[in-house]
């Protein structure tokens, strides 16, 4: 509802570095956790695992962005960074519409007033992370055989992709964020019925991400709200549901400012007038 750039970034910087500051315990507990990271990998896997980040991020340098980039990821993103959610901007490139909150995000991170040119980080991010999560899992588990297919698949995946990483695309990171969940499910299926908030949290934000990964984020989020209310947790229940509505919420009344519908391009929901409202022809 308003431009989303460097100035919210250094607002989140601020809040996270505060949070860190004032919870001692938790920040020990991270920093132990990354020593003892560290402590498990050898100097010849740190040096694996650079050689394919590197062979990853190299590989698509003398690709041409994708036409969704040029088309209308990049314009969004910018117009995103320097104006605030515009009634009907979706009639001058109809796919601006689909409103997918990745956009959003990596106007937080173009870094346009650093760099003067912008970058998009957001996705590379988040797919080497598991990336490196698979390669850890594989080495401390001692080449164990579920690990390793998992790894070998992931990093074919990942290949598969790596000509987006130095674009804008938004099917990285739902992808890689369902196999995330997906693996650690299968890995540590008892710890993961116990983190009922990060799941539901994640599910039903892959949701504003894409629309397509809707059914597997509904999927998912009532699996854990049900066991949530079955659990008798009232309180994490109420809290994560307000959490929910008001996130799908906010992105529908974005969606109804910039298309007129409320989930764009699902024009049989149409509960709306006004004049902006993209033509229903070009919905279908």
């Amino acid at each position: 509802f308003f431009p989303v750039n460097h100035y919210q970034f250094f607002f989140f910087l601020f809040i996270s570095i505060l949070y860190w500051i004032l919870n001692k315990s938790e920040r020990n507990d991270m920093w132990n956790k990354i020593k003892l990271f560290g402590k498990k990998l050898s100097l010849l896997h740190y040096i694996l695992v650079a050689s394919f980040l590197i062979i990853f991020l190299l590989y698509p340098i003398a690709g041409l962005p994708p036409l969704d980039s040029l088309s209308y990821h990049i314009p969004s993103i910018t117009w995103i960074e320097y104006y605030p959610a515009t009634p009907g901007i979706a009639n001058i490139e109809e796919r601006i519409g689909f409103n997918s909150n990745y956009l959003l995000i990596s106007g937080l991170f173009t870094f346009r007033f650093l760099l003067n040119d912008p970058v998009y980080l957001v996705h590379i991010l988040i797919t080497m992370l598991v990336f490196i999560w698979s390669f850890y899992e594989v080495i401390t588990s001692k080449f164990e055989i579920k690990r390793l297919i998992l790894f070998v698949l992931l990093t074919i995946f990942i290949w598969s992709l790596s000509f987006y990483f130095f674009s804008t695309w938004t099917d990285t990171i739902p992808n890689i964020v369902t196999l995330y969940i997906v693996a650690k499910a299968l890995l540590y299926p008892s710890v993961q019925k116990k983190k009922h908030l990060f799941h539901i949290s994640i599910a039903v934000y892959l949701l504003t991400l894409k629309l397509s990964f809707a059914a597997f984020g509904l999927i998912i989020a009532l699996f854990f709200i049900y066991h949530l209310y079955k659990d008798k947790q009232y309180r994490s229940f109420s809290f994560i549901s307000v959490f929910s509505i008001l996130l799908v919420g906010l992105w529908c009344v974005r969606n109804i400012i910039i298309s007129g519908y409320m989930i764009y391009p699902v024009h049989q929901l149409d509960f709306f007038t006004f004049d902006w409202k993209v033509p229903e022809a070009i919905c279908m």
